[in-house]
């Protein structure tokens, strides 16, 4: 707060000089002189199930005068505590001064699909003569990033007996389809056409003695 002291009507022969106002600054100090109140920097926290190490911030306000502490606790939800979070059981110490702090939770990286699941962590026990304010207790959800099964990788790399289809062991003795038509259709035994000259020159021979 901020107010005025202004200088006037100098008597018996003073002047007033170039500076006759100056303002005053009150400073409050109640807060300061408190031992401060504290809540969760935010209303909820959400991580990828990837994530390692969620950073929590708890905010020290109105007022960081002397040590306090608070604690912090995890509960389950459908997250389970060294499942899919490590376990949060801590106490936070405020020097004076101070109005802050920030812890980690570890946060557990499965190999399983699975929906958002979330736990709960709370502020409790305040120490030093400070209080709790709001919010005092706050949601963290777990996002999962693991990639539906959809089987490529059977279907990609399975045996699909293409070697048997297209490289296997043919011996040579399969004839191509338009191959076996001609030789069904057209073809001859070689003994047969002999056979048949055979028969005529026999035929043109007898005609010539019978002459």
């Amino acid at each position: 707060e901020v107010f005025s002291v202004t200088l006037s009507n100098a008597l018996n022969g003073a002047v007033l000089g170039s500076a006759v106002q100056t303002k005053i600054s009150i400073t409050d100090n109640e807060f300061d002189n408190q031992p401060g109140t504290f809540f969760f920097g935010r209303v909820s926290y959400s991580a990828a199930e990837d994530v390692g190490n969620m950073e929590v911030l708890i905010i020290r306000s109105f007022g960081a005068a002397g040590q306090v502490t608070v604690d912090v606790n995890s509960s389950d939800g459908v997250a389970l505590a060294n499942s899919d979070y490590q376990t949060v059981n801590t106490t936070l110490v405020f020097e004076e001064g101070i109005k802050n702090l920030s812890f980690n939770v570890p946060i557990v990286d499965d190999a399983i699909e699975e929906p958002t699941e979330s736990f709960t962590l709370a502020l409790s026990n305040p120490g030093g003569g400070a209080i709790l304010g709001t919010p005092q207790s706050v949601t963290v959800n777990i996002n999962d990033n693991d990639a539906p099964d959809t089987g490529g990788g059977d279907s990609g790399g399975g045996d699909t007996g293409g070697g048997d289809a297209g490289g296997g062991d043919t011996g040579g003795d399969v004839i191509p389809e338009e191959e076996a038509e001609f030789e069904a259709a057209g073809s001859v035994p070689y003994w047969f056409l002999l056979l048949a000259a055979f028969a005529v020159l026999r035929r043109k021979v007898g005609s010539k003695l019978n002459s």
